[in-house]
C-alpha cells in the first residue's frame, strides 16, 4: 500500500468561522482518506453499495 494521508489535527476553535473552517477541512481530509483507500485496496464502497442496492431490487421484483 502507499502512504496514506497525513492525520488532520483539530486546530483550536475559538469562533464560529473557526468550527465552520475546521469542519470544511476534517470534510475533505475524511474524502481524501476514502480515495486513498479505495485506489489501495482497488474498490469503491460507494458504487458497491449501489449496485448490492438494485440487485436486492431486482431480486424482489422476481419475487
Amino acid at each position: 500500500m502507499t502512504k496514506p494521508p497525513e492525520a488532520y489535527n483539530i486546530p483550536e476553535i475559538q469562533t464560529d468561522q473557526d468550527l465552520i473552517r475546521a469542519y470544511q477541512q476534517a470534510t475533505m481530509k475524511i474524502a481524501r482518506w476514502q480515495t486513498w483507500y479505495n485506489i489501495n485496496v482497488n474498490t469503491n464502497h460507494f458504487n458497491y453499495n449501489e449496485r448490492a442496492k438494485s440487485k436486492r431490487q431486482e431480486e424482489k421484483t422476481n419475487e
